[in-house]
Parts: C-alpha cells; sequence; structure tokens
C-alpha cells in the first residue's frame, strides 16, 4: 500500500505545479484602460434602433425586419 501511495506522488509531480489561483475580490484593483473610449454606433445600428422605436418593435425583430433594410438602403 505505501509503495502505491509514493508512486502516485511521483506522477503527480512529473507533470509541473499547479497555478496558484487568486482568492478574494479585485473589486477596487481595476484599473482604467488608457485611451480607451466608448465608440458612438455605426449608422446602420442607429438606423435599426430609429426604426424599431418608429414602429414600435424591437430591436431584434427590426434587425429582420426586410422594411428595415429597404428603408436604409433609401438613405
Amino acid at each position: 500500500m505505501m509503495e502505491l501511495m509514493t508512486q502516485r506522488k511521483e506522477d503527480l509531480q512529473a507533470g509541473g505545479r499547479r497555478r496558484k489561483t487568486r482568492r478574494g475580490s479585485r473589486k477596487g484593483s481595476r484599473k482604467a484602460r488608457k485611451g480607451s473610449k466608448k465608440r458612438t454606433a455605426g449608422k446602420w445600428i442607429g438606423h435599426v434602433k430609429k426604426f424599431a422605436k418608429d414602429n414600435n418593435m424591437s430591436f431584434k425583430d427590426a434587425m429582420s425586419s426586410s422594411a428595415c433594410k429597404s428603408s436604409y438602403k433609401k438613405m
């Protein structure tokens, strides 16, 4: 039995050490990204949002709507 335990330990050590994980919260340690600005939405996304609002439908429905696609091409 003892031989089996020592053999298992040797097998486990051959693979290397396990990485240590961080414990505890990292809430306060978050840094602001340097030079990252929030980009404005593209023209197509803006058009879809406006179309959805005007036609009283969800953004998802407006994205797949053929009327929305054709009205964007006319612009």
